[in-house]
């Protein structure tokens, strides 16, 4: 067989991502790289016109680059070498929040040598920043910023080492067995508003609903009571006088099911399933299942992790609803509580499709999402020299958005809580034939 040749644009996709590598490894900074070249320059032109200050302005120029560089890689070895000696042995895990600071106790401290800048860490595997000590403060234990949710079992740190003339940067990257669980952040939900928004009513259970127990219960009978609440039939058999009582209205015994359907943003999603399943919103007996963990689990930790863990399966998109569903213990009648992000079509649709087969009156579906800050006021000059951009790009996403993408939900039955976290705005779609006029009430007048 004759092997063809490959084309120019496949050879062009296999060469970026080893550029792209060989840049992050690469430790000359553009700085350096202008002075080396530079100094270099200097030393030949001084030399070809043999003038003294010229030449040695260029050779002080390359060994001030080869003397930053020294230094700087014989701290990178020494900072990676004390990095690994501190992260011997085994560690408990650790537990934060994304977004707000984590200390993992380890203390970076760089090699006490001259020209040495302090080193720069981030994590890669849970991405995280590194938060640097401020000029004049003491240099503490490691603290770290997560930047989104996730279940890792191991942590990647990236350190990178350089002078204070920001000419050289070298990169180390050293593992550590250590589990991490980062929580998507709350922002600014709150339980009282979610409970409120999620309350059923009373206790009575509904004069339309499906008929659950005895329509009659009886006691025996004292002489307050009226001749015709008797049973003269049951007298008849056994010679007591019995009377009929009205049933007492409880609700059937269920375990609701709390989902947690990812999608590509369900940072705000992963968030209201955290406040709902940890402050027990979804009432007693309730379990728990997501995109990833499709058996449901009753405990409240388990049910975190696996929160953490759903960031790993995002192409699920609310896939793993029917098994969770079809799971031993729960009942066809059980309440179904999905919590999935507001603006994801996809799992939208899988949802929808779920609840269509499975009856979408017993599901009640929350909507969350992250709305946009409204920009800031632009100066009189700018918007007389430059034209406002086009199309609605800078309107806020908000309640009514939300409410018109989550409308095939409601028009098919399940009742809609939309949320955005970073308001804290609640807000209930009515479901069924009305869900058309709550959109249209809650979007205003077109």
């Amino acid at each position: 067989m004759i092997s063809r040749p490959r084309s120019r644009p496949l050879r062009a996709r296999l060469a970026v991502p080893r550029i792209r590598r060989l840049a992050a490894w690469w430790p000359l900074r553009p700085s350096g790289v202008v002075l080396a070249i530079a100094s270099a320059g200097a030393l030949a032109e001084g030399r070809r016109r043999l003038d003294l200050v010229l030449s040695l302005a260029g050779a002080w120029g390359l060994v001030l680059v080869a003397l930053c560089g020294l230094v700087a890689l014989l701290s990178a070895a020494w900072t990676r070498r004390r990095l690994r000696r501190a992260l011997r042995g085994a560690r408990p895990p650790l537990t934060g929040v994304a977004g707000e600071r984590l200390a993992s106790g380890v203390a970076l401290r760089p090699a006490l040598l001259p020209l040495i800048d302090d080193p720069r860490l981030r994590w890669l595997e849970p991405p995280a920043r590194g938060v640097r000590a401020r000029p004049g403060e003491p240099r503490g234990p490691e603290v770290v910023v997560p930047e989104r949710r996730d279940l890792a079992p191991r942590i990647v740190r990236e350190v990178r080492v350089g002078d204070v003339l920001g000419l050289w940067s070298f990169r180390t990257v050293v593992a550590e067995a250590r589990e991490t669980v980062v929580l998507p952040g709350r922002g600014r939900l709150v339980e009282a508003e979610l409970a409120a928004c999620l309350a059923a009513g009373d206790e009575l259970a509904h004069p339309w609903g499906r008929a659950v127990g005895d329509r009659v219960d009886a006691r025996p009978y004292v002489r307050s009571d009226p001749a015709r609440m008797i049973l003269w039939k049951v007298y008849a058999r056994s010679r007591e006088l019995l009377v009929r009582t009205p049933e007492p209205a409880r609700a059937p015994r269920t375990r609701p099911l709390v989902f947690l359907a990812t999608g590509e943003d369900d940072e705000a999603a992963a968030a209201a399933a955290r406040v709902v399943w940890a402050g027990g919103l979804a009432g007693e007996g309730a379990r728990f299942a997501c995109d990833g963990t499709p058996e449901p689990l009753d405990d409240v930790d388990a049910g975190l992790r696996a929160i953490a863990a759903s960031a790993r399966h995002r192409e699920r998109a609310g896939r793993d609803l029917a098994p969770s569903l079809a799971a031993a213990q729960g009942a066809p009648d059980d309440p179904v509580l999905v919590i999935l992000p507001a603006f994801d079509r996809r799992t939208v649709g899988h949802v929808l499709s779920v609840a269509g087969r499975s009856g979408a009156d017993r599901f009640s579906v929350i909507g969350a999402f992250d709305s946009r800050p409204p920009r800031p006021p632009e100066p009189r000059w700018r918007r007389a020299l430059l034209r406002a951009p086009a199309g609605p790009g800078g309107t806020p996403a908000g309640l009514a958005d939300a409410a018109a993408a989550l409308a095939p939900l409601a028009a098919a039955g399940a009742r809609i809580v939309v949320v955005d976290r970073r308001t804290g705005a609640v807000h209930v779609v009515a479901p069924g034939p009305v869900a058309r006029e709550a959109t249209r009430a809650v979007a205003g007048p077109a």
